[in-house]
């Protein structure tokens, strides 16, 4: 009898969490759902994009993942009422996420349609951008544009640095057009952290220029580099590497370098340390190296001898370092194994 009575009081708890959370829907919407949400599993709960499994409940309509529910307690903690109670949620709050999706979908693809215009010369969609130079920073990395759920995210972010900035997706990248990068560093560090993504930022131009915007944030976004942000004023010579074929860029390499290649990984990596800290600064480069200073100078020494140069040569070392460049720049494997 006493087991009965439980599970008679589960059942009508979790039939009063279903009304309640219905009646919340009609009432209130999303938000409302969750802050009753909150008080009926004992736990804040968010919708998210991506998340692992095995952290939250997936919100699924017409076998479309819309995104997940997600309790701020590990899932395995709650009781079996709580975790019906999250799965009913899940399911009433897809037809709503479904309908504003697509909303957001349409939207983005007239944001997205009116960004090509632009590229090709139509600037009547950002009106407010034309009077003073304008930003392009691109956002790419390990996530699609075509997940619209995460894309509506990543927006929402975008918009809370930049609430006057024009989002839309080109190409599978992210992109955003504003008069200020005040906040670029900010959001860069946000993004590599929650989404892996890398933000390129072109030069300010005036709206009539921002192909070539477009153009230069696409390259330093692609660049290869563990940083969060890359400026393309700050590529140097790099930004000249997309104009070469690979062929061009590969027998550079082969030419310049390919002799210390041929030796142990101590010898590039010296030169990695020198070009960083700058072939002068040899207490500093030793010290990163993890050895003596006299130790450096037989490598530099060493190195001259087989590359036939001088480091104290300006075109030498020039043509070294964009050699070192090229390397790093463009290849998973040594030259001499293409």
């Amino acid at each position: 009898m006493a087991i009965e009575n439980v599970r008679l009081h589960q059942a009508l708890a979790y039939s009063d969490a279903k009304e309640t959370l219905a009646q919340s829907l009609h009432d209130g919407g999303l938000e409302h759902v969750l802050a009753q949400l909150e008080q009926l599993v004992h736990t804040p709960c968010t919708i998210e994009a991506s998340v692992k499994e095995d952290e939250a409940i997936p919100i699924i309509r017409n076998r479309k993942r819309l995104g997940y529910l997600r309790p701020q307690r590990p899932l395995a903690t709650l009781s079996a009422i709580e975790r019906n109670t999250l799965e009913f949620a899940a399911l009433i709050l897809a037809s709503e996420l479904e309908k504003q999706h697509d909303d957001y979908e349409q939207e983005l693809h007239r944001r997205n349609c009116a960004f090509q215009n632009l590229l090709n010369g139509d600037y009547r969609s950002v009106e407010s951008l034309s009077r003073a130079p304008v930003y392009c920073f691109v956002l790419a990395g390990g996530v699609s544009g075509n997940n619209i759920a995460l894309t509506r995210q990543i927006e929402t972010t975008v918009q809370a640095y930049f609430p006057n900035g024009h989002f839309s997706v080109c190409e599978g990248r992210y992109v955003v057009l504003a008069s200020s990068c005040a906040y670029i560093d900010q959001l860069a560090a946000y993004l590599q952290r929650h989404y892996h993504l890398v933000v390129g930022l072109s030069r300010p131009r005036m709206i009539a220029d921002v192909a070539s915007s477009y153009r230069e944030a696409v390259l330093a976004a692609e660049m290869k580099s563990d940083a969060p942000l890359v400026r393309y004023q700050n590529l140097g010579c790099r930004r000249l590497w997309p104009s070469l074929d690979e062929q061009t860029k590969r027998d550079f390499v082969i030419d310049y370098l390919q002799p210390l290649l041929d030796l142990e990984p101590d010898y590039i990596a010296t030169l990695a340390a020198l070009i960083e800290n700058g072939r002068g600064a040899r207490q500093q480069t030793a010290k990163q190296l993890h050895i003596h200073v006299n130790t450096l100078y037989q490598r530099v020494k060493r190195i001259e001898q087989v590359l036939d140069i001088s480091f104290q040569n300006e075109r030498q070392w020039l043509q070294l370092m964009i050699a070192y460049e090229l390397y790093v720049d463009g290849h998973t494997e040594t030259p001499k194994n293409m």
